[in-house]
């Protein structure tokens, strides 16, 4: 359920969904043209994309105040 609900907050951004597609292009363009070390450098990415999406939506809720004495206890 977790790692649906982080799917879903990552790409809630149209600007996210749009940089996705064009990663994901990327990475079938260098499969395409049989050139492992561009589709892998396409992939890191896309996981490094991800990775600052989610950095900055724990910034958006730490800031807010959000979860707050979660996981206290």
């Amino acid at each position: 359920m977790r790692r649906a609900l982080l799917h879903f907050a990552v790409f809630d951004r149209e600007e996210r969904r749009r940089e996705s597609v064009a990663m994901w292009r990327r990475v079938l363009a260098a499969v395409e043209a049989r050139d492992p070390q561009a589709a892998a450098a396409a992939a890191w990415s896309m996981v490094d994309a991800s990775k600052r999406e989610v950095l900055r939506l724990m910034r958006i809720r730490h800031a807010s105040g959000e979860g707050a004495g979660e996981g206290a206890g």
